[in-house]
């Protein structure tokens, strides 16, 4: 499973067991997360200022994802899922190969 989290007291970012301070700048209140998830890679961009790009080394056909809080509360404003085609074609299988 895909773990996103932000440290309010540390002010830092975790992705994927990676972390990366991140500090909310004087007049924010509020974290905006933009996620991505494909088969290999795990795209989180923040507050339209930093992005986190990793590649997924663990199953990825899990496309999972978990929201919540620790420690303390959030509230979630909206969440948007989009499943999006493969851009690779796949031949009938009346076609020869290349």
């Amino acid at each position: 499973m895909n773990r996103i989290a932000y440290d309010v007291e540390d002010a830092r970012l975790h992705v994927d067991g990676h972390s990366a301070s991140f500090e909310l700048l004087h007049d924010e209140d509020i974290l905006r997360l933009h996620v991505f998830v494909d088969r290999s890679m795990l795209e989180v961009f923040v507050s339209r200022r930093e992005c986190a790009t990793l590649k997924r080394l663990d199953n990825m056909e899990n496309r999972a994802m978990r929201l919540f809080s620790e420690g303390g509360t959030a509230r979630m404003r909206s969440v948007d899922v989009w499943e999006v085609g493969s851009i690779w074609q796949h031949p009938s299988e009346s076609e020869s190969p290349l």
